[in-house]
């Protein structure tokens, strides 16, 4: 009895669809490296809250709203202030 898988033919992939395949890779490599990145700087902010709110002796939304305001009033990223606050435990200027 002869394997049937082979004498059936299997379908090529032509270079279009090759080429879309190859795009949509791409696309979701892109997205990933975008979602990875907000997780790492939603991690950050949140320690950074955690941070202030200890060291402020506030709740953790009025730190968020500390963290949100003085990020806004030096034109910075809020995500490298919040590494600035985790990496110095806390202490944090608004320059």
């Amino acid at each position: 009895m002869q394997d049937r898988r082979s004498t059936e033919t299997v379908p090529s992939i032509d270079t279009a669809d090759e080429s879309a395949l190859e795009s949509r890779l791409q696309a979701l490599e892109a997205e990933n490296a975008q979602l990875r990145q907000a997780l790492e700087s939603r991690v950050l902010i949140e320690q950074a809250k955690g941070c202030v709110s200890a060291r402020c002796d506030v709740p953790i939304d009025a730190a968020f709203e500390m963290i949100r305001r003085m990020t806004r009033s030096a034109r910075r990223e809020i995500h490298e202030f919040a590494a600035e606050i985790v990496a110095n435990r806390g202490h944090f200027t608004a320059e």
